[in-house]
């Protein structure tokens, strides 16, 4: 798989899925050799306007949510938010502009936890912060 990518002679999506190995794992293994990661072959998008006309007035009846919607149009939530913020479709906020139920502090102790020997799983679990935030920040 790394001898296809070096060579060109495949994508990284195509090389995984030919040699059975998980794409992420592949990508790190490759980046790590400064192995060039070429882009799958072919149009990027794989939704139609169909679909798209379909997800949007899903939206607008308020029938679907926007991740229901990305999902069952096959259309990247990224980018079906914007058309839809464009079209002027009103959306739920997504998760990320929900405020947090921690605070900086609890943060920052949780944060000095981890370096004192602390299990991620731990202090997440004992300063009330997402496990994936508490990951986020130790790198």
């Amino acid at each position: 798989a790394l001898d296809a990518l070096r060579n060109a002679v495949m994508s990284l999506s195509k090389a995984a899925h030919v040699y059975g190995i998980p794409a992420t794992t592949l990508w790190q293994r490759a980046h790590r050799m400064g192995i060039e990661t070429p882009k799958k072959e072919g149009p990027n998008k794989t939704w139609s306007e169909h679909d798209l006309a379909g997800a949007l007035e899903e939206l607008r009846s308020g029938r679907m949510s926007a991740n229901r919607a990305s999902k069952e149009f096959g259309i990247p939530n990224s980018t079906l938010y914007k058309i839809a913020r464009k079209e002027g479709i009103k959306l739920s906020s997504p998760f990320s502009a929900i405020q947090p139920s921690w605070n900086p502090d609890d943060l920052t102790k949780a944060l000095d936890a981890i370096r004192g020997g602390m299990s991620v799983q731990k202090a997440a679990q004992e300063f009330g912060i997402p496990t994936g935030t508490l990951y986020g920040r130790c790198r």
